[in-house]
């Protein structure tokens, strides 16, 4: 399920991103590129790339960005504003303010009629993006876990009456004797009791070399052996092994809110109206001394207010990037605290 909404959300973001690019530029190329701007008026004519605009734009706003009204307008009217609620309140001030310049242009001041549908469909890529991004590094990090948890052996040779018997791996006990042949992975932590081989011990240290192993010397779980068969008695089994507490520990700090995460929280609460509150100034301020035209200009400063564009595009890649990595590497840092201030 989860993957299926990750293929569903990149598949947003790509027919996002094909209905935008054309939007764009119908109309940043007017300000960009020499004579475009007259290679339209010749052609198909200004009001005809409006007419496109809106319709790539409006199927990108209420296609795959339709999640920022659906999540952001309840919550507005719950009076609990999230971030949704800012995305949805820029995008369709924007659009809504392009589709009146495009159809009624009439009701609107000279000189202030013009469109932002690349501004809105823009906003709604990006955010997009930064979901699917935040989402990916989510799976790596599961793929991270997986990988972990295929170290762990299902069964273990345990030496009873001097025979070697297969059992399963959630039968064993301390104390139990095992025989680990060449080539095994390691069942559980140990210590050697009989034979000497080297272990390959990268899983754990990182070290590509193995390290040798003789008789009173610790073995870890999960760890490969060489060449050389050894009996090992089992010092900690289930739970208690080194390897089932990194992957627990990986869980809890994909799973665990960092405590910056906690602070954002408390601060949206005052964060998304303080915006809406700001927005609503500068139009008003923008209106009464602004430079002409000054509707214009105070309709995109309030618009620009409530776009936060930074919002999910880096953060969260990075928090689950580092847990992917760190579980990897067999480096885990609990509840996520160090990684919030390690960088």
């Amino acid at each position: 399920a989860k993957a299926e909404e990750d293929d569903a959300l990149a598949r947003r973001v790509i027919l996002a991103a094909i209905l935008t690019v054309p939007v764009f530029v119908l109309e940043m190329g007017k300000h960009t590129i020499p004579g475009f701007e007259g290679l339209i008026e010749s052609t198909i004519g200004i009001q005809t790339t409006w007419l496109i605009q809106f319709a790539l734009a409006t199927v990108v706003l209420f296609g795959p960005g339709w999640g920022f009204f659906a999540k952001g307008i309840p919550a507005l009217i719950k009076r609990a504003p999230d971030m949704n609620s800012l995305v949805a309140l820029g995008t369709g001030a924007a659009w809504t303010y392009s589709v009146v310049a495009t159809f009624l242009p009439q009701v609107l001041p000279d000189g202030v009629r013009a469109v932002y549908f690349e501004a809105a469909a823009v906003i709604v890529v990006l955010i997009l993006l930064g979901r699917w991004l935040e989402a990916r590094a989510k799976g790596k990090t599961g793929a991270a876990i997986q990988a972990l948890l295929g170290l762990q052996v299902k069964t273990a040779k345990v030496l009873r009456d001097g025979q070697a018997t297969e059992v399963d791996i959630k039968e064993l006990r301390i104390g139990d004797l095992i025989l680990v042949r060449p080539g095994e992975r390691l069942p559980v932590d140990g210590e050697v009791t009989e034979g000497s081989s080297n272990v390959d011990e990268s899983m754990i240290t990182g070290e590509p070399l193995a390290v040798p192993k003789a008789a009173g010397e610790p073995v870890t779980g999960g760890t490969v052996n060489g060449t050389g068969s050894l009996t090992i008695t089992a010092t900690r089994v289930g739970a208690d092994t080194t390897l089932a507490q990194i992957i627990r520990m990986v869980e809890e700090a994909q799973g665990a809110k960092l405590p910056i995460q906690g602070l954002v929280d408390r601060v949206t609460m005052w964060f998304v109206p303080a915006v809406l509150i700001l927005a609503l100034a500068t139009v008003v301020v923008w209106l009464l001394v602004g430079p002409d035209p000054a509707l214009t200009f105070a309709l995109v400063a309030g618009s620009d207010h409530c776009v936060p564009l930074r919002h999910g595009v880096g953060h969260a890649h990075l928090d689950h990037g580092g847990d992917r990595t760190r579980g990897r590497d067999g480096g885990v840092l609990p509840q996520g605290r160090c990684a919030a201030t390690s960088g």
